[in-house]
């Protein structure tokens, strides 16, 4: 399947009028002294100078499955760069040139040897930059490190993309140093994980931790184009597959019910490899309706964002926990927002006990955590009281309602609700999890 979004986002401002080119007639019949006194600065009738600016900003890139994009019969990532567009696009030609490549390290120690072979065979010119990929070193070092290397290569921003293969710490610090570097040179997105499959590589945000924040420091934008390949994910550790499988979780809850049930049919089965076309078809209705949702609002004016679900505690626990006995990764820390999520849900009767109970035990079925020692009150009133400020003064907390696929926000939320709600999951964690509080 490919998944293809050709969009135009529109910044809004007043429009100007066309620029005036000739002098005012009333300053053509002035002789040459007069016009030169217009400029002293001795007239007391001068009004303030206001301008007004309008300008489109368009968006367009291609989100494509790719299997074996490092297989030499795959031309994906030697594509020339067709420079006559704005914003750029890959072409259909492909004549050579060189690539500087960013590559997760964890990526690096297993296919290293493809990836170099893949761009000789295609008579390549690469330079190989490792990204250390893990939460604790996702910072402006990374981002210093990969501009460094931007120069050293003296890269031209406009036909030699840089190639971001890795997960989703990869692609966020890579997409950042890329939009900085230059005011913008162009990426292409690889991501070797189903986070990155679902959600990292697939939007316009870049992103590192800042001061114990998760994501703090980023821009929009958006990649030349997004290769998935799902190959890549028969090597990835069970504990990686859980944390992308988070995010598709999500997207059912929100979105699809029928997705909802493709998820619990597949927990069933014995592997969890998302190897297969069940585990694809799944991938990439998650990706489709992620898509729907990014496209229209990419700059996030609607604060109202169903994407949001398990996105409203989580970032404060995630960075809490790095410094526990059990630190989290990305889709850990929502897979425990959405359970509390659900929980808040159920206690304000907006879902059925059996949906929640479904809900939960999915989570648990894709062996994704429920609960985390550093969910005390106080972390997640603040977690919210956080989140809220960021979402400019109101809560907006997605929950699911109705059927499974349903959602609406709350904004009204009490910390009483939350003490209770944490009583609540950690009672069925307890009985459900025998408290493998992660």
């Amino acid at each position: 399947m490919q998944v293809h979004r050709q969009v135009r986002a529109v910044i809004e401002a007043p429009p100007i009028p066309a620029r005036q080119r000739t002098v005012p007639r009333e300053v053509q019949q002035l002789r040459p002294s007069e016009r030169r006194n217009l400029y002293t600065p001795n007239n007391h009738n001068l009004a303030p100078a206001r301008f007004e600016l309008s300008a489109q900003l368009p968006v367009r890139y291609v989100v494509e499955e790719c299997l074996g994009v490092l297989e030499p019969s795959s031309e994906a990532l030697v594509r020339d760069v067709d420079t006559s567009a704005f914003p750029p696009m890959l072409g259909n030609t492909c004549s050579g040139g060189r690539r500087l490549l960013a590559v997760d390290h964890n990526i690096a120690k297993l296919h290293e040897h493809k990836i170099r072979k893949y761009f000789q065979e295609h008579d390549v010119p690469i330079h190989f930059h490792a990204i250390q990929a893990d939460e604790q070193n996702k910072d402006f070092d990374q981002v210093f490190s990969l501009a460094a290397a931007m120069h050293e290569f003296s890269i031209n921003r406009r036909n030699e993309p840089v190639i971001a293969i890795g997960g989703g710490v990869t692609l966020d610090t890579a997409g950042l140093a890329c939009n900085l570097y230059r005011r913008n040179t162009p990426v292409i997105k690889v991501p070797t994980t189903l986070m990155g499959m679902v959600d990292a590589a697939i939007g316009i945000k870049t992103a590192v931790n800042f001061d114990q924040h998760k994501n703090r420091l980023g821009t929009y934008c958006a990649p030349m184009a997004v290769f998935l390949d799902p190959t890549f994910l028969s090597s990835l550790h069970p504990r990686h597959v859980a944390n992308g499988a988070a995010e598709i979780i999500k997207m059912a809850c929100m979105r699809d019910g029928d997705l909802f049930e493709a998820l619990e049919s597949y927990a069933q089965t014995d592997g969890y490899d998302f190897q297969g076309d069940l585990p694809r078809m799944i991938i990439n209705r998650s990706v489709e309706l992620m898509l729907q949702e990014l496209e229209p609002n990419f700059w996030e004016a609607e604060l109202y964002r169903l994407v949001d679900f398990g996105h409203s505690f989580s970032p404060h626990l995630e960075m809490e926990a790095l410094a526990s006995d059990f630190p989290l990764l990305h889709g850990e820390a929502v897979a425990i927002d959405m359970a509390l999520s659900t929980c808040i849900a159920r206690m304000r009767g907006l879902i059925s006990q059996r949906d929640h109970d479904r809900t939960l035990q999915l989570l648990i079925a894709y062996r994704l955590p429920i609960w985390h020692e550093k969910m005390t009150a106080e972390h997640m009133i603040y977690a919210l009281e956080s989140t809220t400020r960021g979402r400019d003064g109101l809560q907006r907390l997605p929950v699911a309602t109705g059927e499974l696929g349903g959602a609406t926000f709350i904004n009204d939320l009490t910390n009483e609700e939350v003490s209770q709600a944490l009583n609540n999951l950690r009672t069925y964690a307890q009985k459900h999890t025998s408290l493998q509080l992660c």
